[in-house]
């Protein structure tokens, strides 16, 4: 029973660090897409064009950082434990797996990367928020608004 427990850890850890990918990837298309925008457009915007553009830059390399792999300990080698254990007595296997995969969990819960990720997945996404209000504001105060 404790290892199914800790076995379900596991692969909610790596289930979280799948879906914090996902959700990264998806916001930097948006980014993308409105650096492409703008640098497609700023001819008819105003002058401070240049500012928008680098802040979603800057939080696109944000998403790109939270989206690139991270190593996560999934647990013993199957192959290498099995060799080493298996021929061993029931008893000894299950608490040396238990340990084993305990270990792992403990090195994910305490690898501040992870914890860093999103720290950097929330900062990057208010400097998208606000960027894209400033690009509002440069596109309202264009010279193609501007009256004759």
């Amino acid at each position: 029973m404790m290892i199914t427990r800790a076995q379900g850890r596991i692969d909610t850890q790596l289930r979280d660090a799948e879906i914090r990918a996902a959700r990264s990837l998806g916001v930097l298309a948006i980014d993308a897409a409105a650096v492409a925008l703008l640098v497609g457009v700023h001819t008819d915007l105003s002058r401070f064009w240049p500012v928008p553009t680098v802040a979603l830059g800057i939080a696109g390399f944000g998403f790109l950082w939270v989206v690139w792999p991270a190593k996560l300990d999934s647990g013993p080698d199957t192959r290498a434990f099995f060799e080493t254990f298996g021929g061993g007595l029931e008893l000894t296997t299950k608490r040396q797996m238990l340990a084993d995969l305990l270990a792992a969990v403990d090195r994910n819960d305490l690898d501040s990367r992870l914890r860093t990720r999103d720290r950097i997945f929330r900062w990057s996404f208010i400097l998208l928020v606000v960027s894209l209000l400033g690009s509002l504001a440069v596109a309202m105060t264009g010279p193609a608004l501007q009256f004759p």
